[in-house]
Parts: C-alpha cells; structure tokens; sequence
C-alpha cells in the first residue's frame, strides 16, 4: 500500500521550488542579446563549434540552448541539423501581432481588476526608465518588461506561460524597430511608445478594463505600421 501524501499544519507556508539556471540557460541568454543586437544576423547559421569556442563551455549546452531558442521561434534547423537565426516572414509577424492582440487583451482587462499598489510602481519606474534611458535595445527590453509587468499583474499562471512562448519572438521584432528608428525619428518614436504605455497605466488604475483594452490594442496596432521595415519576403 502506498503512504498517504505528506500534509502540512495550517499556517505553514506552500514550499517554492528552487530555481537553477543551468549552462545552457546561460548560453541561450547571451545568443538571444547577440541576436537582438544583431551580432548574430537573420538568416545567418549559427556554428556551433565557433558558439562553444567562444563561450568556453563545450557544445553539448550550446546544442541545448539552441533547441531551447527553436521552441521559443527565433532559431530554427535545417534538415541537416543546423541552427539559422529565424527570418520573419510577413506571415509570421502577421501572426505574432494577432496573438500579441488576444493575450493582451486578456492580461490588461485581468490586471485592471488586480492591480496592486506594488504594480503601479513597478510600472511607473519602468515608463520613467524607458524615458531617460538613450539606448535602443535598452529601450527594446523595457518597453518588453512594461507588458511582462502588465501579464504578472494579471495573475493568470497560464495566459503567463502562453505569453512565455511568445515574448522572445517580439523581442527580437521589437529590437529590429528600435535599430530602425536609430535611423529615423527616434525621439517621437520612444514618445509615442511611453505615451501609449502612460494612457494604459491611467486605465489601469482607474481599473477601467474597458479603456486599458482600447488603449492596449491601439498600442499593439500601431507596430503594423512598421512591419515593411522588419520583414522582407
């Protein structure tokens, strides 16, 4: 016969599972920033011999890694088992947007009925972070965090773990729009993005889910416009 399962008194707190990064976790993060940077150019192989060299870890965890960045959409294989950096087609960013659409619509009615004290904070320093700070790609990462804060907010474990799938896809896209507006208007480009971001945190705590949705979709809506210069058939 099986022992029964282990109980706790009340009180006492549920037990958190320890997080560990592992090497190949690290080897992930650094070809995501090389490929958000653009180190690692779209469409180019990734060679796995000169990543381990580079790296210095062996090429066991940077064959890990690179399947772990296939399932998360921004490296993909050939037939014969080599890993490119993924080129967006216009479908694929067609359909990156469509689903962006639908959880943040979900997540930013969620949050207006959620939204802590704690939320408004996190969010307010990031908006004031995303106008002081002068480079592009940081710029990328925290107009990213400001909607990964907006998810956390939302408090749904698994509309979280469906954007998880996502993001990195986007922020590769969003990368690419920042290094385009380093060529054009990037001040009234970062301005409109911080505006969007100050109309949503307002409906926000008004816990107004109805205007936080408008707000969030314009928001969304408004990269379709940059789509010629970030996919090319």
């Amino acid at each position: 016969m099986n022992p029964p399962p282990a109980t706790f008194p009340s009180g006492v707190p549920t037990l958190q599972a320890i997080v560990r990064q592992t090497l190949a976790d690290h080897v992930a993060e650094k070809v995501t920033e090389a490929i958000i940077r653009g180190d690692i150019a779209e469409g180019s192989m990734i060679g796995e011999v000169r990543l381990s060299s580079q790296l210095g870890v062996s090429r066991v965890p940077v064959r890990e890694a690179l399947i772990e960045l296939a399932h998360d959409g921004i490296v993909s294989f050939d037939k014969r088992g080599r890993a490119w950096v993924k080129h967006f087609t216009k479908h694929d960013y067609e359909e990156v947007i469509s689903l962006r659409l639908t959880l943040e619509s979900m997540s930013v009615r969620l949050a207006a009925e959620r939204l802590t004290a704690d939320d408004v904070a996190a969010m307010s320093a990031n908006i004031a972070a995303m106008e002081e700070t002068a480079d592009a790609i940081a710029f990328s990462r925290l107009d990213m965090e400001f909607h990964d804060l907006i998810m956390r907010a939302a408090a749904h474990g698994r509309l979280l773990a469906c954007w998880d799938t996502l993001r990195s896809q986007f922020t590769v896209l969003l990368a690419r729009v920042q290094k385009t507006f380093e060529q054009a208007s990037i001040e009234a480009a970062r301005a409109a993005t911080t505006n969007d971001h100050q109309t949503i945190l307002k409906a926000l705590k008004a816990h107004d889910a109805d205007k936080a949705e408008r707000a969030m979709q314009r928001h969304i809506n408004s990269w379709r416009e940059w789509e010629p210069t970030l996919v090319v058939e």
